[in-house]
């Protein structure tokens, strides 16, 4: 094949590789563009459930707050008027049952006590099934789950009443998540939709197509039984199926539903892509190709054919000739170089001579001894001016004989004569170091095999005097041994250790922490010593350094010999050959326990009132901001001063008061849930801030508080008197700082009650 065709062909195949990848990239991104946009559609459509769902249990809390609110209905619950009960509620469940599915009212027991949906049957015990239930009456607090029921699957509410007091037990709403609720999502946004319960196995139990032809992997199935989304295709690609988990109060799934969505736009729109580019393709690729057949006509392949023309005159060492320049372009620059090239070969042969001659008159002026010594007869061909200065004129002579003193045979340490010749050439340099006989000097010898001006093979040695280098390797040796001393002495922790992770030195400061002999630790490996998070930190830190940033720090916690937990910050350092490799890690450890104990002790006193222990100002406005816009409604606040504190002060002195402050906190404290915040925000005003508590909660909160005040004023020298002020939010309507000022007002008008004048006090 000439080298024209094969111009041709191979730009040609270039450019459609070219095409063809720049063709491929494009359809590739075009696709991702594809799927992102089909991916974020499924992502709002699952958003959109989500929120419908959120709606029903919004509804089922509305309606299960109305019948808690209602002190008629939880005076007929407090009788077990059954009757009486149903006849009261009866024309308002009727009003809702379109989009509640189950009413159902439950004995704190668990024992189910009036089904509006159902109301001749009762008297069942629901803790087997329904642990909602259970969860509701034990922890007297509002509980949501997903759960499936006598009545269906559903959003359901389940609600504590108590009336006077008394808790009664429970009253539930449950909005269905049905065949209705998935026709309602078919309607706003398409697709198909398919429930099945957890326990279900093949069938579903609501769905907008009669037959679900659309199956998912058990492996997928499992990892949505686990809580997972899950997207896959159907084994046609034409639908994509998402499948959302649905869970109960615990978090766990119950059921899940299925979404069926029809990709048929996408695909459409990926075949046109395909036709597109196939087109765009094949047309760049006629045309590229023959512009490029064109050019390279034109422009390369004729002014080859004179470079080849030249070539062959210049082997046959014809020098004389030269290649015209046409152009100037890089063609042209070729030639102009070529030309050039063989003018310096032809200066080159007429001056080799001159140059060998220089090369000598150089080495004469290296202040080193250098020789070149026939590789085979071992006789010296040349001696520099420095060697002459200490041999004398020694050419001509047998090199061991000349160089060493009482030499009669080729000298024991040269490498020269312990190397086979064909491994010699292949060499590119022989170095040794040796104490010379002649002057008792330390001279590094760095030989290499060369070709000599009349053609023997010969080597070149270049010795230099490496004295002054050995005794300064000596007193290296003793400046170590003077660091090493150093480094038992101080109190910080030292550690060397080699590039494998092996330790290669510690002090006596590092043992003592270890509670080990030095002995059992030397050359073992980190990972046999260390524990593991204290290994990890240690050689994510090596792996930071380079010769730039040679320095790092880390802190880990390591328990000492004696058992106690000891914060260790660690400054390590990589050092470095002059070649830039790692020769060793030095690791210097400062035992910062006290300063992280007194960072402790500050953090906790920032948040903390420091007479009481509870809460300070701080931390209560941080938490009201945390609970403004949230979703822990209702959010109760209780504002308890306590009373006649500045009486106190005058009468019995400020730590007689201090300590009511302090038995004031301790009484609110166990009144309380975990979980609900107790702050002092003025000299003798606390704040209990409790989320998602309802005004009856709240109100047994208070009974505590009292009782609490009873039970200490019946054993203590001084009673104390605590006010008491209550608001709840439901909502996001009413901000938590307003519910506080709402309760603080409320807090002075039973301090006007009790009679107290806060304006005397």
């Amino acid at each position: 094949m000439s080298l024209k065709l094969r111009l041709v062909l191979f730009s040609s195949l270039a450019l459609m590789a070219i095409f063809a990848l720049f063709t491929a990239y494009n359809y590739h991104q075009d696709v991702l563009a594809l799927e992102r946009a089909e991916q974020e559609k499924v992502e709002f459509l699952l958003s959109a459930i989500q929120v419908e769902l959120d709606k029903r249990f919004e509804l089922a809390w509305a309606t299960a707050q109305f019948v808690a609110s209602d002190e008629e209905i939880r005076a007929a619950f407090a009788a077990r008027d059954r009757t009486g009960l149903q006849n009261k509620l009866m024309p308002f469940y009727k009003s809702i049952q379109d989009q509640i599915g189950q009413f159902h009212f439950h004995l704190p027991d668990g024992t189910s006590f009036l089904r509006m949906h159902q109301p001749d049957h009762y008297g069942d015990y629901l803790g087997d099934s329904r642990m909602s239930v259970i969860e509701a009456n034990k922890s007297r607090s509002m509980v949501e789950s997903i759960e499936k029921g006598a009545g269906g699957l559903g959003c359901r509410v389940i609600m504590p009443l108590s009336f006077r007091g008394e808790h009664l037990g429970t009253v539930e709403m449950g909005a269905n998540i049905d065949q209705e609720f998935l026709l309602g999502l078919q309607d706003a946004y398409g697709s198909d939709y398919f429930i099945y319960g957890k326990d279900v196995t093949g069938s579903y139990t609501a769905a907008t197509l009669g037959e679900d032809s659309f199956p998912i992997a058990d492996e997928q199935l499992s990892a949505v039984m686990e809580g997972n989304i899950i997207y896959t295709f159907a084994d046609d690609g034409r639908n994509i199926i998402a499948t959302l988990p649905l869970t109960d109060y615990r978090g766990e799934v119950v059921a899940y539903l299925k979404m069926v969505a029809d990709r048929s736009e996408v695909i459409a729109a990926m075949f046109d892509k395909q036709i597109y580019m196939a087109l765009s393709y094949i047309s760049v690729v006629f045309i590229s190709a023959f512009l490029v057949m064109l050019t390279l006509n034109k422009s390369i392949l004729g002014p080859l054919g004179e470079f080849k023309d030249y070539l062959r005159k210049v082997s046959n060492l014809d020098l004389s000739a030269r290649l015209p320049v046409y152009r100037k372009d890089e063609l042209g620059e070729m030639a102009e170089n070529l030309n050039h090239t063989v003018e310096v070969i032809k200066m080159a042969m007429e001056d080799l001579e001159t140059a060998h001659r220089q090369t000598l008159i150089v080495l004469d002026n290296i202040s080193a001894v250098v020789y070149v010594a026939d590789i085979d007869t071992h006789e010296l061909l040349f001696m520099n001016k420095h060697g002459k200065d200490i041999y004398g004129d020694v050419v001509g002579r047998i090199c061991w004989q000349a160089l060493q003193k009482g030499q009669d045979a080729p000298c024991e340490f040269c490498e020269i004569q312990n190397i086979p010749h064909a491994d010699l050439y292949a060499r590119e340099r022989i170095s040794w170091e040796v104490r010379s006989t002649y002057n008792q000097r330390h001279y590094e010898y760095r030989c290499g095999v060369i070709k000599w001006i009349d053609g023997r093979m010969a080597w070149i040695a270049i010795a230099t005097d490496s004295t002054e280098r050995k005794m300064a390797e000596e007193i290296i040796l003793q400046s170590r041994e003077w660091y090493r001393t150093m480094a038992e002495d101080i109190p910080a922790l030292v550690c060397r250790i080699s590039p494998d992770y092996k330790i290669t030195f510690v002090n006596d400061a590092y043992c003592h922490l270890m509670g080990e002999k030095r002995v059992d630790i030397l050359y073992k490996s980190i990972f046999d010593i260390l524990p593991s998070d204290n290994q990890h930190q240690f050689i994510d830190a090596f792996k930071m350094l380079n010769p730039i940033h040679p320095v790092s720090t880390h802190i880990n916690t390591r328990v000492s010999f004696d058992g106690s937990t000891r914060w260790i910050k660690w400054t390590n350092r990589a050092l470095y050959d002059q070649h830039g490799s790692i020769k060793e890690y030095l690791s210097i450890g400062e035992d910062i326990t006290e300063q992280k104990l007194h960072e402790a002790q500050l953090e906790y006193l920032s948040l903390h009132d420091p007479l009481t222990g509870v809460y300070n100002k701080t931390y209560y406005y941080s938490e009201v901001n945390r609970l403004e816009g949230g979703r822990e409604y209702p959010v109760a606040v209780i504002v308890a001063d306590l009373d006649n504190l500045k009486m106190i002060n005058d009468t019995y002195g400020h730590n007689v008061g201090d300590q009511a402050l302090k038995d004031c906190a301790g009484i609110l404290l166990n009144s309380i849930r975990l979980g609900d915040v107790v702050a002092r925000v003025g000299g003798d005003e606390f704040v209990i801030i409790m989320q998602r508590t309802d005004i009856i909660s709240a109100e047994g909160v208070i009974c505590r508080i009292n009782a609490g005040i009873d039970d200490y004023n019946q054993y203590s020298d001084l009673p104390i008197g605590i006010s008491l002020g209550l608001a709840v939010t439901g909502g996001p309507d009413k901000s938590v700082e307003d519910t506080y000022i709402e309760a603080d007002r409320d807090m002075y008008r039973q301090k006007a009650k009790n009679g107290l004048d806060e304006t005397f006090f």
